[in-house]
């Protein structure tokens, strides 16, 4: 971000680079909310994805020209291990547009060789050092074999929900590719295929920063859609030095599409939190636990402590309330959250001594969320989050066994909880498992753990 900041003549646009970064990466809102206002604790990555992608970009674009190969060689070495530990697809945003700028492009073309040997030896020497490397190259084909048949289908739909800003952007790329053809016409002399691969190299690098930026977004959840298009409106390759007519107002639609979306979001959002605060925020002790520094409204924390009662105590009150009563299961709001960290805080109550030895711990649920309450070894082989359809597939009764082996303690949701998101579905593929393998001993209506035999 600070490479590309110094790029900037002018004072309002850095300052205009600035705001938009900080509105991906600070701000905990999503574009895209289900049905309330509030904090997102979704996919944070996903947001710190968006906020790489537009400083990255607007880095290479602005310093297509200038800037020596060593600098740049050693700029995209630290974008592309960012990108690489962040998340594997995020890699094309910086790497496509390289690669099309190297092809004709000496310095470029250095700086390529540069970073991918800087990145390639710091990634060999992490994996000498720790073998982190290795699992996570494990993890993304566990991953891609369990996602690659709705890869496609994420990115058309993306595609779709993007349309109206992918027309804008198609039509400032295509206006840019226009105009580097004709000033290859006006320069006069031979037409090569050196000298129309100089004069397209910028566009079609824009192009593919586009199919990059729409591949990474589209393979997200919960994330900024496609607001990092907001760098292209900063590459001065598209504005020109005065941009007017058609080209003026493709620019505003395309800074309006995306960078707006942020602004909008963050405002409503803000907004929204602050009118939905009914008296002060104050520390809890069981949110410690789960989310240090947060502070709970007291309102919210009420009836975060109302749901997880009707969720331990109600259960009958929840069939009674046929629909509402689901509502209060499958509910997408922050109280959702609370509810579940406040029968788990319930639940390692009840533990007593046995948490000092519980060893490799997992919970069939989202996430670990007693590993994470209680400190305790996170049981080898189990995800860190599960996402049915996402980040595990089924299981059946051997393969759910064989999932567990590596842990000691497992605990599982008993109540209303096994039908809150996350945990739905999932429980039952286990039941064999641990019935076989685990004592189970009740800890709250909500929560047994199930000691290995």
């Amino acid at each position: 971000m600070v490479a590309a900041g110094a790029t900037f003549d002018r004072r309002t646009e850095h300052w205009a680079f600035l705001l938009v970064v900080a509105l991906a990466a600070l701000f905990p809102f999503n574009t895209t909310q289900p049905n309330f206002y509030g904090i997102s604790f979704i996919a944070s990555y996903n947001r710190l994805a968006s906020a790489y992608a537009i400083a990255t970009l607007v880095w290479i674009f602005r310093s297509s020209e200038t800037g020596g190969a060593g600098f740049k060689g050693a700029l995209l070495a630290y974008a592309l291990l960012f990108a690489f530990l962040l998340k594997i697809v995020v890699v094309g945003v910086a790497l496509a547009p390289v690669l099309v700028l190297a092809t004709c492009n000496p310095v470029w073309r250095r700086a390529l060789l540069i970073g991918a040997g800087l990145s390639a030896a710091a990634i060999g020497g992490l994996e000498a050092a720790t073998g982190l490397v290795g699992a996570y190259v494990a993890d993304i084909r566990a991953m891609s074999a369990i996602n690659a048949g709705s890869a496609p289908y994420f990115f058309a739909s993306f595609v779709f929900r993007t349309f109206a800003l992918q027309c804008v952007v198609a039509g400032l790329l295509l206006w840019r590719l226009i105009g580097a053809v004709g000033e290859l016409r006006r320069a006069g002399g031979p037409v090569t295929l050196r000298s129309s691969r100089a004069a397209l190299s910028v566009p079609l690098a824009m192009v593919a920063a586009v199919v990059a930026l729409v591949f990474s977004e589209s393979q997200g959840t919960e994330g900024l859609e496609f607001s990092s298009a907001a760098a292209l409106v900063f590459a001065p390759a598209l504005g020109g030095a005065r941009p007017g007519g058609v080209r003026m107002a493709l620019l505003v639609a395309a800074a309006t599409l995306s960078a707006g979306a942020l602004a909008i979001n963050a405002f409503e959002n803000g907004t929204a939190v602050l009118l939905k605060r009914k008296g002060p925020a104050t520390p809890v002790a069981w949110v410690e636990r789960f989310m240090p520094h947060t502070a709970v409204p007291a309102t919210m924390l009420g009836r975060a402590e109302a749901t997880a009662a009707i969720w331990t105590e109600g259960a009958g009150l929840l069939s009674d309330l046929s629909n509402d009563g689901r509502d209060q299961v499958n509910r997408s709001d922050l109280e959702l959250y609370l509810a579940q960290w406040k029968t788990v805080d319930d639940a390692t109550r009840a533990l007593g001594a046995e948490a000092a030895a519980l060893g490799p711990v997992a919970t069939v649920a989202h996430v670990d969320l007693f590993g994470l309450a209680l400190g305790a070894e996170p049981a080898k082989g189990v995800k860190i989050v599960h996402d049915v359809g996402r980040t595990i597939a089924p299981l059946g009764p051997k393969q759910a066994r064989a999932y567990l082996a590596g842990a000691r303690t497992v605990f599982a949701p008993t109540c209303a909880m096994a039908e809150a998101p996350g945990s739905e579905l999932m429980s039952r593929w286990f039941a064999e498992a641990l019935a076989a393998d685990f004592t189970p001993r009740r800890l709250t209506p909500c929560w047994t753990v199930h000691v290995r035999k």
